[in-house]
């Protein structure tokens, strides 16, 4: 009797490390490989509705569990039922259908993995999804380059791997740079192992060619220099701690006016001008378009998938898919209203980074902040989070359930 109960725990254990290790991380790379889009081949569809449809009746075979994930997270719900009006008042309802069960059958998934696994192990099963994307993107430039290496007039010659564009390359490579970083830098697991991926990553980083990964990259480093500065002090001086914080703002704002004065010089050295390649002008047309269909939008990939899509790109010769602006095309399409949920559900999730951030200084606890931090600056200047099937919405949304969730079991914010 003994030995069947040790049996049925090893099986318990194996089957979740199994889970960890393998199939979590192939599901996010699934998210991550352009090829394997919902608006693909009829295989990568059938491969991605079967993908939502087990992950949908494993959350309806645990109905109790999902309700009490979304319980946490009401302002989601509150842009989940934003949805059918989305479909309603949309300019392509039938894009926009296709394009809201990807998003459902995102948030299902999101559901899952984060009722199955607690902040700690979504760190350790992020640790095994970098490792492999990095693996993976560095064996196709090095043996595939007309595969993992830009070959057209615009950006011949960046790095792009297995994601398919030197932007979103650039940008998750960022993620892995700065996951190893923090195990690097807190001392936690192999020193070489986490060196070798910090490597790897900044050089990705460096031949992409993305400028909006290198500075997301500089501002994710400050702030990790700036907590370390702070929780340093804090330790032996509440009040030295914040005058160093207060120092450092006004540091960051004197850097911030330099900058402002000498924008010119900056953008010409970094190869860009005041019209950030053409965005300014994008911009312009997008928000001159949202004046239109202010609350609800367009319809979710409705504005992209409409003749104003083909206006725009004669106009500055690209053949545009986004408004490079991710919280701009999240207004063209959920409106107004969609938009400021996002928002709040943002300031909520990094509230409760916060807390979490109070009680330890473990790696895996610093994540969640940095992630936010990262969504913000990324979706200033490009599109990479709401934008048809994205991992950036994917592991948004694990990050926002499970610090719901682990702030919800150690009672709330009383800690």
């Amino acid at each position: 009797m003994g030995y069947s109960l040790t049996n049925s725990k090893e099986k318990v254990f194996i089957s979740k490390s199994v889970m960890w290790v393998y199939f979590i991380p192939a599901i996010l790379l699934v998210f991550s490989i352009p090829e394997l889009e919902y608006e693909g081949s009829t295989f990568s569809k059938f491969l991605n509705l079967s993908l939502y449809c087990v992950f949908f009746m494993y959350a309806f075979m645990n109905m109790n569990k999902t309700i009490n994930m979304f319980s946490g997270n009401k302002l989601l719900v509150c842009f989940i039922l934003l949805i059918p009006f989305n479909i309603i008042f949309a300019y392509n309802p039938n894009i926009t259908v296709q394009y809201s069960i990807t998003l459902l059958g995102e948030i299902i998934i999101s559901v899952v993995l984060a009722m199955n696994l607690s902040l700690k192990e979504w760190s350790k099963v992020l640790g095994w999804y970098f490792c492999i994307l990095s693996l993976l993107n560095l064996i196709v430039i090095l043996l595939f380059p007309s595969l993992g290496i830009h070959q057209d007039a615009i950006h011949g010659g960046a790095w792009k791997g297995v994601v398919g564009h030197k932007n979103s390359f650039g940008t998750l490579s960022v993620l892995g740079f700065v996951y190893f970083f923090v195990q690097l830098f807190m001392k936690k697991g192999n020193r070489f192992y986490n060196l070798f991926f910090v490597g790897i990553n900044g050089v990705f980083i460096l031949m992409s060619s993305s400028k909006t990964a290198m500075l997301i990259v500089i501002a994710l480093l400050a702030f990790l220099f700036y907590r370390s500065i702070y929780n340093y002090f804090k330790k032996t001086n509440i009040n030295l701690a914040l005058s160093i914080g207060v120092f450092l703002a006004l540091i960051i704002g004197l850097i911030g006016i330099v900058v402002y004065l000498n924008l010119d010089f900056i953008l010409n050295a970094m190869g860009r001008d005041r019209s950030l390649t053409g965005r300014t002008e994008i911009y312009e047309f997008s928000f001159a378009m949202i004046k239109e269909k202010m609350l609800l939008g367009y319809g979710y990939g409705g504005f992209w998938n409409s003749p104003y899509q083909a206006i725009i790109s004669d106009r500055i010769w690209l053949d545009l898919r986004s408004s490079h602006s991710g919280f701009l095309d999240i207004w063209l399409d959920f409106g107004l209203v969609g938009l400021v949920i996002i928002i709040l559900i943002i300031l909520a999730g990094i509230k409760k980074a916060i807390v979490l951030n109070r009680i330890s200084r473990t790696p895996y606890l610093i994540w969640p902040m940095l992630f936010f931090v990262f969504t913000i600056i990324n979706n200033i200047t490009d599109s990479r989070f709401i934008h048809s099937r994205s991992i950036y919405w994917i592991l948004f949304l694990v990050t926002v359930f499970i610090i719901s969730k682990e702030i919800k079991q150690k009672g709330g914010y009383k800690k």
